[in-house]
This record gives structure tokens, C-alpha cells and sequence, in this order.
């Protein structure tokens, strides 16, 4: 069987394990065939101390998986077997890891808990989770000024994004109108260019797992060290 993972403890290198085939599936289990999978900042905490969730190398990748039911164990007391509509032919199994970048981005804005015409900057907003935040937060009337790849520029536009600044360039912090009433932090190591962007009083939150001590009033939340 074939999974990703890492191989000792403190090895934050991702890499390719060939591990035992699974047991048969008990009495109520199932065994997924994983067809597509995702790999996020909270793998870096499994096996760096961050958060102790009881696994031991070689782990898997902690990151959503969506597949196709591979084998079936028997029915336990009060058991019904998993059914429903096969996935139409033109259907990619990773959208289902959707609900997973969406509900991160949805409990970040709720820890910021922003309001209609509050300014709000997303690092990494072309990224799965940061993408999905500048939707939900426009939704709302919320000013999303995202820090992202040029490639993503277009896309974001459409998805309600008030400004883009080019992540790449070394001075994005300089370019952004700072005085934003929060930040979302989807790009590990941007923490120290965004905070002084913030308002005292403000709200920060990371999903990434660096979210720095309180300073000037600012509400500090690590969202992966507290959901």
C-alpha cells in the first residue's frame, strides 16, 4: 500500500512510504480507497510537538482524503451499509475536499468576527483556504485586500476581492494601505509583515499555526492550536 508520510520524528520531509496492505475491515469498518488527498500546515504539527493527536511515525498525512469504498465489513447490531448516488462520470474526487479548506476558512472569519465595511487582509489569498475566505467575507461586505500570486489576480476579482497585492515582491507589506481591522494568516511566515499592518485593537488569526503573542490590544488566534 502506498501512502505519504513522514519516517522519524522531527523529519518534516514529506515522502513516498510503502506500508503493509490493510486487515480485512471489522464489524462496522470500511476500507476507502483514497483517491485524491490533501497536505496542510497541520501535518508539520504532528510530528514537530505542535499538536499530539496519539500518532507515531511513519503517520499519514493528517490532510482530508475522498475515495471510492474499496471493501465492506460485516454489519454490526443496528449497522446500515453506506449507500447513495454514484458520482456522475465527469466528477473529480477532489472537490470533495472542499468542505475541509471551507469550514477553515469559516471558523477563521468567525474567531475574527468582522462586520460589513471592516478591512481585512488574507496572505496566501489565492490558496484553497484563503480563496474560499475572500468569498465569504465579500459576501458580507467585508474589504478583502488579498496578498497573493499574480496568477491568481483574475480569479480573485471575481470572487468579490477589493485589492491584490503581489505576494512575490518583497515589499508587499509596504504596498498595502495598512489600518486593517484583522488579518487572516493562510501563508506560513508572513505573521511579522502583516501585524504591523493591523490596527491596535485588532483581530489576527493563523492557519497556520504562528500566530504570534498579543501586542497593541491585537487579539491573537492560532486556529489549528485551538479547533
Amino acid at each position: 500500500m502506498k501512502a505519504i508520510g513522514v519516517t522519524a520524528p522531527a523529519v518534516t520531509d514529506i515522502v513516498l512510504l510503502d506500508l503493509p496492505e490493510p486487515p480485512p475491515p471489522g464489524e462496522g469498518q470500511v476500507v476507502i480507497e483514497v483517491e485524491a488527498a490533501g497536505v496542510g500546515p497541520g501535518d508539520r504539527l504532528l510530528n514537530t510537538g505542535g499538536r499530539d493527536v496519539g500518532l507515531r511515525p511513519p503517520p499519514h498525512a493528517s490532510g482530508p482524503a475522498t475515495g471510492r469504498q474499496r471493501l465492506l465489513g460485516r454489519a454490526g447490531p443496528g449497522h446500515r451499509p453506506p449507500h447513495g448516488p454514484r458520482p456522475p462520470t465527469h466528477w473529480n474526487p477532489s472537490w470533495r475536499l472542499h468542505p475541509v479548506n471551507g469550514l477553515t476558512a469559516l471558523q477563521a472569519l468567525e474567531a475574527l468576527g468582522l462586520t460589513t465595511g471592516q478591512r481585512l487582509l488574507i496572505t496566501n489569498g489565492g490558496g484553497s483556504a484563503g480563496a474560499l475566505a475572500v468569498q465569504l467575507a465579500a459576501a458580507v461586505g467585508v474589504e478583502v485586500t488579498a496578498a497573493a500570486s499574480p496568477s491568481a489576480a483574475e480569479r480573485l476579482r471575481t470572487f468579490g476581492v477589493t485589492e491584490i497585492i503581489d505576494c512575490h515582491d518583497p515589499a508587499w507589506p509596504e504596498r498595502a494601505r495598512a489600518g486593517f481591522d484583522a488579518a487572516l494568516i493562510a501563508a506560513p511566515g508572513t505573521v511579522a509583515s502583516a501585524l504591523p499592518l493591523v490596527l491596535d485593537g485588532g483581530q489576527l488569526c493563523s492557519v497556520t499555526s504562528d500566530a504570534p503573542d498579543p501586542e497593541r490590544g491585537i487579539n491573537s488566534t492560532d486556529l489549528l492550536r485551538t479547533s
